[in-house]
């Protein structure tokens, strides 16, 4: 079968994309995958195709079997300048042959009870995560998205957090990402004052998320729109325990307390500190986590449901 996936942005949703290529290629398809809007455009129009995945709205019946796949709140997304695909949305669903969204909590929140539920996908890695190296510090992490103005302020939320922290560990807090509000929040970091024994470092982007991910104690995060956030899948798969909120289809990937933890802004700093003051039960924790992902959210758990759909 020749399928054609079109993506509409990086990071998350581009991997996720990548990782369904690679699977699907596996199984003998011929699959091509755009990311840029002029060859999607070409191939839209002039390339023959058997199936397209897609997460751009296309608002018209296409020859091939389309899959029509959301991956957030787009009514919450639309503005007019930085993302105007999103108000196709509603043209694009009724043509879609099929609509796939990654959780029970979206297909809720787009009101489309008969949608396709598929996670996401994570490539597994190394079976056992290296050892991390002896320091006198304890590592937090957060990789976001600064593009999104409520991922921005979420890891400002956690700046602020910390910045009250009375701790007696050394912590060391990365931050890693880019966007157009990166900026904003280090001007704002600036002025909090923190402990002496907590230490803020931005990093900027990366591209070797797992190496930084692996080489970390604990992975925060804080969001206020988000869906299924594909780092705390990459966190998980370190073997990382994650603290976040409640937020999206998280509660579908955590379960609280045994393969990472859900808070709100009041107990998310005293679940931090029993973090840090208990390597066993990082330990435990990451351990379920990496667990839980390979067995929910592997390409062999996941991409079988990709399959089934486009060749129904």
């Amino acid at each position: 079968m020749h399928i054609v996936i079109y993506s509409s942005r990086g990071g998350g949703p581009y991997k996720i994309y990548q990782l369904t290529k690679t699977y699907l290629e596996k199984k003998g398809h011929t699959v091509v995958l755009y990311n840029t809007f002029w060859r999607s455009f070409y191939s839209l129009l002039f390339e023959k195709k058997q199936a397209v995945i897609s997460n751009i709205p296309i608002p018209f019946p296409l020859k091939a079997k389309y899959l029509l796949n959301i991956q957030g709140r787009y009514f919450k997304e639309r503005h007019i300048l930085r993302n105007p695909l999103a108000y196709l949305y509603p043209l694009a669903i009724p043509v879609a042959d099929d609509i796939v969204v990654a959780s029970l909590f979206l297909r809720k929140a787009l009101h489309l009870p008969k949608a396709k539920v598929i996670p996401n996908i994570i490539e597994p890695v190394q079976k056992e995560v290296a050892k991390k190296k002896r320091r006198t510090f304890l590592s937090l992490i957060t990789i976001n998205n600064f593009a999104f103005k409520e991922k921005a302020l979420g890891v400002f939320k956690i700046l602020e957090m910390l910045a009250s922290l009375k701790a007696d560990y050394v912590l060391h807090y990365d931050v890693y990402g880019s966007g157009k509000y990166l900026a904003e929040v280090r001007q704002k970091a600036a002025l909090l004052k923190f402990p002496q024994n907590i230490q803020v470092f931005f990093h900027g982007p990366t591209n070797k998320v797992m190496d930084v991910l692996r080489a970390s104690d604990i992975f925060l995060y804080w969001s206020d729109l988000d869906n299924m956030p594909q780092v705390i899948l990459e966190a998980m798969m370190s073997e990382l325990p994650v603290i976040s909120n409640d937020v999206g289809a998280v509660k579908e990937v955590i379960s609280d307390k045994k393969n990472g933890y859900i808070c709100d802004e009041h107990t998310y700093l005293p679940t931090l500190l029993s973090l840090c003051a208990d390597k066993d039960k990082r330990i435990k924790v990451g351990k379920e986590a990496r667990s839980s992902v390979i067995k929910n959210f592997s390409p062999e758990k996941i991409m079988p449901l990709w399959e089934k759909l486009l060749r129904s």
